[in-house]
């Protein structure tokens, strides 16, 4: 990043995460509900500090992402989530790919989510597992038309914390 008269760059210089983006290690991986659950948590948990106004001289504004998705999501070796902004578009399909077009305006959005209140299906197969089936719940409260009736952050951390602690260790399947 380099200032208007490009005699400054500015650097930011991050720890390395060997696993890279949630997306890639979801490609690499099967994973046991335990460890989605885990993985969950984590982005929960930060997602919910971006949320949060820190006051104070070591304070923060609140912060909306704008742009959460799994490839600006990295993880760790101890296989926690971090929160980043990778800017890697690539590859992408928009919700709803098949009944909008390839680059949908806002206003395609908007009659697909707001006018037409459609969201994306959950699999019946879900409901046989009980992490499952409470993240596919936690996911169709997401989805309340009314914003106020919304989960906030802070209560998705919450739920996921509550799943995560009622199971054991979480194990990768290769």
């Amino acid at each position: 990043m380099t200032s208007r008269n490009s005699s400054t760059q500015l650097w930011l210089i991050t720890h390395y995460h060997e696993h890279g983006s949630l997306y890639d290690f979801l490609q690499r991986q099967t994973l046991e509900p335990q460890l989605a659950l885990r993985l969950a948590v984590s982005a929960a948990c930060g997602l919910a500090h971006l949320h949060v106004e820190i006051f104070g001289t070591q304070g923060k504004p609140a912060i909306a992402h704008r742009d959460l998705k799994s490839r600006n999501v990295l993880v760790k070796s101890n296989l926690q989530c971090c929160i980043a902004d990778l800017g890697i578009v690539e590859d992408y399909r928009p919700p709803f790919y098949d009944v909008v077009p390839n680059d949908p305006s806002f206003e395609d959005m908007k009659k697909v989510v707001c006018v037409d209140q459609q969201t994306p299906t959950i699999p019946n197969r879900l409901a046989a597992d009980p992490v499952l089936s409470g993240l596919a719940q936690m996911m169709r409260e997401c989805w309340y038309p009314n914003p106020s009736a919304r989960l906030t952050a802070l209560r998705i951390k919450k739920t996921l914390q509550k799943l995560s602690n009622s199971l054991e260790k979480p194990k990768i399947i290769h």
